[in-house]
């Protein structure tokens, strides 16, 4: 996957895009090239470019690509498969394919290319365990990370320990609190503080066949 992540970010290297209205997080918006706009089309959600082959459509702001995959805007009639791909965008610029998935993915797997990555926007911190109520730091005798939680739809409290640059050091700390008994330990990941989900196989491809 890494090659064809690479393989991929040269093939479609472009200049990039600034979008002021973008919120600084890794979002993802389809870029339409067309003539007009679509009747459905929520001026809310488009961001319009004119270039000299016509307009260009910045559309929509998903946070997954689940979201944006599903997402598809209606298109106006004449526009083909060739004019629509789905572009990331990370601090209001566009960001190339590899990047966003370095992003959401295991950074560590990217340093291999030899990226450049704002590291300090990206941490992992180690989930251990659900209360009712909230906990105080001395009610976890092992645990000498800092913690925080945060409220589920439940209202209960899920609770985490420890800031790590690396999912590695997350990983090696989720391993100790499962020993010390925490058995659903797991790690989270976290984009300008914001947790996001990794990108499995299947997101993957589907992106690439949006990709120009």
């Amino acid at each position: 996957m890494i090659a064809i992540l690479a393989f991929v970010s040269v093939v479609n290297a472009q200049t990039k895009v600034y979008n002021p209205n973008l919120p600084t997080h890794l979002v993802f918006q389809w870029k339409i090239k067309t003539d007009e706009v679509h009747a459905s089309w929520n001026n809310d959600d488009m961001y319009v470019t004119r270039g000299p082959n016509g307009l260009e459509i910045f559309y929509g702001q998903y946070r997954t690509l689940d979201q944006a995959l599903s997402s598809l805007p209606e298109l106006p009639e004449g526009v083909n498969r060739s004019d629509v791909s789905l572009m990331p965008f990370f601090n209001r610029s566009s960001v190339s394919p590899v990047m966003a998935f370095a992003l959401l993915g295991n950074l560590n797997e990217f340093d291999r290319l030899g990226m450049e990555i704002e590291r300090e926007s990206v941490s992992f911190t180690v989930y251990f365990e659900t209360f009712d109520q909230p906990t105080s730091m001395s009610s976890f005798e092992v645990i000498e990370e800092e913690l925080s939680f945060e409220i589920t739809s439940n209202y209960n409290f899920a609770y985490s320990a420890g800031v790590f640059r690396s999912v590695d050091e997350a990983k090696v700390y989720a391993e100790f609190l499962r020993s010390r008994g925490y058995q659903y330990a797991e790690v989270n990941k976290y984009l300008n503080g914001q947790k996001v989900a990794m990108v499995d196989e299947e997101q993957f491809y589907a992106y690439l066949d949006w990709i120009e």
